[in-house]
């Protein structure tokens, strides 16, 4: 299936699969308040049959709260809500075991769409599980749709520096071995706390990538994920691409986790938001990437102390970055620590254009062992050129 023809499959799911009705006839008395109410029908087994029992039919979920108590594997299926926040599936099973996973095997391409992922129990642990598998890159050539779906908790309120979730996620899409991968519309919030030391508990991620053989073209786009430690991790052998993202309220926006050989090359992230306590993107190993269009700020309720990198390249080369916005918000006090709009290290055979470095920054841009670097109508304030 080529990706055309993927992604209209994508849309037209649910047309012909299995509707779960809404009345008592089906589930029982399943309520449909808007808040969550205190006793919601238990639909595990209703799931666990249809997963086993009904091929590759797609299973449609109605609008309402519906309790799963035991982790689901999806793999090779579609598994579609009414729209979320209007379907709401809420996890309450352990935390050391993945609330949705997809395997690798053949035919084990997926969707989960339309709907709400809500952790009600203490302990984080994973909301979506795909795992790493050499075949699934090679062989399979595994593919995976998650769009229009919203990860959160049982409660969230709004703090000083943004949204908050309680529980939370630890994290919301772990992503291994796949052929094509698409997340888009996705609203995520945690609980991480900007107003604290980057030393708190909370570690958690809104989206980790970590492949055997690889994942191609990983497709992110339309996302909103707020108080995650970490927007993503990009570990080993992906491909990424990402467009019309907000990550707002973390303490680093887009990392590269993986070692010096491991990293692909090429790609982009573009036409996004990133609020960091920390660095906004770092890029490690890695060449051929476009960055443009993005603004990185630090937020001005965030913790004090520390350093601060609007973004970091190291060992990064032929990539282009242009019409970039670093800043640091210090309208509610000053940050005690040096504040560096671009860092490099490394580096050689970079295009930085158009970029704004804003108020609040003690160096633009920072070099280090960095060779054939064109800085070209750029706007600055601080020092536009410092060493380390």
């Amino acid at each position: 299936m080529n990706r055309r023809d993927f992604i209209q499959a994508g849309m037209s799911i649910g047309f012909g699969g299995v509707l779960l009705p809404s009345s008592k006839e089906a589930l029982g008395d399943v309520a449909r308040a808007d808040a969550l109410p205190q006793m919601i029908e238990d639909l595990t087994d209703w799931l666990l049959e249809r997963l086993q029992t009904r091929g590759n039919e797609p299973i449609r979920i109605p609008a309402g709260d519906f309790k799963i108590s035991r982790p689901l594997d999806v793999s090779g299926r579609q598994l579609t809500g009414a729209g979320a926040e209007q379907t709401r599936l809420i996890y309450v099973g352990q935390a050391d075991t993945p609330f949705l996973s997809v395997s690798c095997s053949a035919h084990a391409s997926s969707e989960i769409r339309d709907l709400t992922l809500i952790r009600s129990a203490d302990g984080g642990g994973t909301a979506i599980f795909v795992d790493s598998d050499r075949a699934c890159y090679f062989d399979y050539r595994r593919r995976l749709l998650i769009d229009n779906v919203t990860f959160r908790g049982v409660n969230v309120k709004r703090g000083v520096a943004g949204w908050i979730s309680t529980p939370s996620w630890q994290c919301c899409i772990d992503l291994g071995d796949a052929w094509g991968v698409y997340i888009s519309r996705i609203d995520a919030v945690g609980a991480y706390d900007i107003r604290l030391p980057a030393t708190q508990f909370d570690k958690s991620v809104f989206l980790r990538t970590n492949a055997q053989g690889g994942i191609l073209s990983a497709r992110i786009s339309s996302v909103t994920a707020t108080s995650f430690y970490r927007g993503i991790e990009i570990g080993a052998r992906t491909f990424f691409f990402i467009s019309d993202c907000d990550f707002a309220a973390c303490c680093d926006g887009i990392i590269s986790v993986h070692g010096p050989k491991d990293g692909f090359s090429e790609g982009r992230i573009v036409q996004s938001l990133i609020n960091a306590q920390r660095v906004g993107i770092h890029l490690y190993k890695t060449a051929w990437r476009e960055i443009s269009g993005v603004a990185i700020n630090r937020h001005k309720e965030g913790y004090k102390s520390g350093d601060w990198v609007g973004m970091r390249l190291d060992g990064v080369f032929k990539s282009w970055i242009n019409r970039i916005r670093f800043q640091v918000d210090v309208t509610r006090g000053e940050f005690r620590g040096e504040g560096i709009g671009l860092q490099l290290r490394q580096c050689s055979d970079l295009i930085v254009s158009e970029c704004m470095f804003g108020l609040g920054l003690d160096c633009d841009v920072q070099q280090a062992g960095s060779q054939r670097i064109s800085l070209s109508n750029n706007l600055n304030h601080a020092p536009s050129l410092c060493g380390q």
